[in-house]
């Protein structure tokens, strides 16, 4: 397995498209100069530790199309506070899922940078929450291949 502790001054890790699986090594948030991760379309089991909050620089997170994601809710309450966050995408992730509410999502000074929000094809239901009208920096919001209930926020 890869260590990437050894690896301090990565800016950039694009490993896409490729087999991979298991776990996403821990020590990936030892790469503190790291802007973009890009993990999708293998066959991971990602979760989404606190630990990825080391990562002061990240800017693009891509971890869609992999085995399994889990915790919609709990990913997403830690990758708001990922202040320079500018693309997240989680596609086919948390299958099944319901989409974080407002009172889950309450602390609002977070995405405040986001400008991509990319949770297509998870099969996540519930209602669209209104926090997401709060993104300010928003442009793209693809919530295609879902079951969502209600109407649009306004």
């Amino acid at each position: 397995m890869l260590n990437f502790s050894k690896l301090g001054q990565l800016s950039k890790l694009d490993m896409r498209k490729n087999n991979f699986c298991g776990i996403l090594p821990r020590s990936l948030y030892s790469c503190k100069s790291l802007k973009a991760i890009r993990l999708s379309y293998n066959n991971l089991e990602v979760q989404i530790h606190p630990e990825i909050l080391s990562l002061k620089y990240l800017s693009f997170l891509s971890l869609g199309w992999n085995k399994r994601l889990t915790n919609v809710t709990g990913a997403m309450k830690i990758l708001m506070d990922c202040k320079r966050l500018v693309v997240l995408s989680l596609a086919s992730s948390f299958l099944g899922e319901e989409l974080p509410n407002d009172v889950e999502m309450v602390d609002f000074n977070a995405f405040q940078n986001l400008r991509i929000l990319d949770l297509s094809s998870c099969n996540l239901g519930g209602k669209i929450p209104s926090w997401l009208s709060k993104l300010k920096k928003l442009r793209v919001l693809d919530l295609n291949h879902n079951i969502t209930t209600g109407s649009i926020p306004s």
